[in-house]
């Protein structure tokens, strides 16, 4: 399980994972950025997670790791835009990250590829959707819209 916490700093929020069984949460970050919604790929071999820039500006960044949740380098920025990005989950085929991104208040779900192929697309669904969560299957998507109210959408 991926987490965010202070670790007892109170300084920044950095992603730490905690394996099953005894031992203490290994700490993946270390940027002076507040970090958020982590989220592991299918295979487990990638983490993505927002990362605080100025104000309440966010962007999705993805880390690469070893079998032993080792960091294979530093993160890489996915996103680039001047809005809140939170809420990354993958494809089940690990492709793309579907998040919610827009004006804080005001977000709207997009996707985009793990590759870096193409920029961020919005969906054609989803305006004020924010936290979604994808089938195993692929075919279906939830999310909840800045109001409180639950959305099913058949994705892609």
């Amino acid at each position: 399980m991926a987490f965010v916490w202070d670790g007892e700093t109170q300084d920044n929020l950095d992603i730490y994972v905690k394996l099953i069984g005894p031992g203490p949460p290994l700490r993946l970050t270390t940027d002076p950025a507040w970090e958020h919604s982590a989220a592991f790929s299918p295979d487990g071999r990638t983490l993505a997670f927002a990362r605080y820039g100025s104000g309440l500006t966010s962007d999705l960044y993805l880390l690469d790791l070893d079998e032993d949740l080792t960091p294979k380098g530093e993160p890489r920025r996915r996103t680039f835009a001047e809005d809140t990005t939170t809420s990354p989950v993958f494809t089940p085929d690990g492709r793309d990250i579907v998040f919610s991104s827009g004006p804080f208040g005001a977000p709207s779900l997009r996707r985009v590829p793990v590759s870096g192929s193409a920029s961020p697309e919005r969906l054609p669904f989803g305006e004020r959707g924010q936290y979604p969560g994808i089938s195993r299957q692929g075919n279906r998507l939830a999310y909840s819209t800045v109001g409180r109210i639950l959305r099913i959408a058949v994705y892609p």
